[in-house]
């Protein structure tokens, strides 16, 4: 008997075709940033609104639960227009805050460093009625996200800011799973977590940090504060593994500064991003209109038109997956 496939196949597997190629499609720009850096094609670069960007983590200063009450620990997903839920609570056995939160694999982490997407930013203390900043490619600035679209209970002190996780997007499908504790308690500076078994384990420590700076004689100063991370899969710092960083003020640093440090370097130099370096001279405060000089949160968004091509893909991968399959004519 001669056996026929149906419409429904056909169009199933053309529409796997057609989300694979939308996502590799957004994909070529952070491929071609592992290894070279590229000039940006020119102001003025858009910057995709909060409720534009899936899988938002935060957590506040001290840490908050989605009813606003005191949870060390706990992080929030936020929607973009002030709704929140209750997301990875961290073992911390309450004994410290959370205060910088990432993804081993950061999926801006290359546009980022080569200066090809917006950065975003906060800083302690937030500013007024504001909590997260951006600076595009050539250095313009502006507020991306205010308290009120953040969490509409209220945000004292945005520490820690994570996104674009897995869709569908929501609480328990986030994937913070590099984590640093206020004050780098033991002697640690990031710890890799594990959610199957709700453990933190060391991922760099305290002093590696102050070594990559050129200062190892603040250690026991050193308090990693704002993360973003690109590991090589494994659970430990080395090989092709790097972080971009920022400390709280520390000697001669003012809590302004952003490293990139790339394990199979020593030292780690300073991020290049706006049309200048992140180091001690640059004027966070003056760029951004903030009343505070420490970056404590650090993360990047795409131009629009990316964001859209990106989601459009995942969303037809997904209604892929998800529909049944109908049995083959015969």
């Amino acid at each position: 008997m001669k056996r026929t496939v149906t419409k429904g196949v056909g169009r199933r597997h053309a529409a796997v075709i057609l989300g694979i190629a939308l996502a590799w499609w957004w994909a070529v720009p952070l491929i071609q940033a592992q290894f070279a850096p590229q000039n940006p094609p020119g102001p003025p670069y858009l910057v995709v609104p909060p409720t534009s960007v899936w899988g938002k983590e935060y957590t506040d200063m001290p840490n908050i639960n989605a009813a606003g009450n005191a949870a060390p620990g706990q992080s929030l997903w936020w929607n973009g227009a002030g709704g929140v839920a209750n997301s990875i609570l961290y073992p911390t056995m309450l004994i410290t805050n959370v205060d910088a939160v990432a993804n081993q694999r950061d999926a801006l982490y290359s546009e980022i460093t080569n200066n090809m997407a917006p950065l975003v930013i906060s800083v302690t203390g937030d500013s007024g009625l504001n909590s997260i900043w951006y600076e595009d490619q050539v250095g313009i600035t502006g507020v991306w996200a205010t308290k009120a679209q953040i969490n509409a209970v209220g945000v004292t002190d945005l520490d820690g800011l994570e996104m674009w996780g897995p869709l569908p997007d929501g609480p328990g499908n986030d994937d913070s799973d590099r984590v640093s504790l206020f004050g780098d308690l033991a002697g640690v500076s990031v710890y890799h977590y594990n959610p199957g078994l709700n453990t933190l384990t060391p991922y760099i420590t305290r002093l590696q940090i102050a070594t990559a700076i050129s200062a190892p004689g603040l250690e026991s100063q050193i308090d990693l504060d704002a993360l973003m991370t690109y590991d090589d899969g494994d659970d430990y710092f080395g090989g092709t593994d790097s972080i971009m960083f920022s400390i709280r003020p520390a000697g001669p640093f003012d809590g302004g500064e952003v490293w990139v440090w790339d394990a199979a370097n020593p030292v780690a130099g300073f991020l290049n991003h706006g049309g200048h370096q992140w180091n001690t001279a640059f004027n966070v405060m003056g760029a951004f209109g903030v009343a505070n000089e420490n970056v404590d949160a650090l993360e990047g968004v795409p131009e629009p038109g990316s964001c859209a091509l990106l989601g459009a893909g995942l969303a037809l991968l997904l209604g892929c997956r998800h529909r049944s399959p109908r049995r083959p004519a015969v």
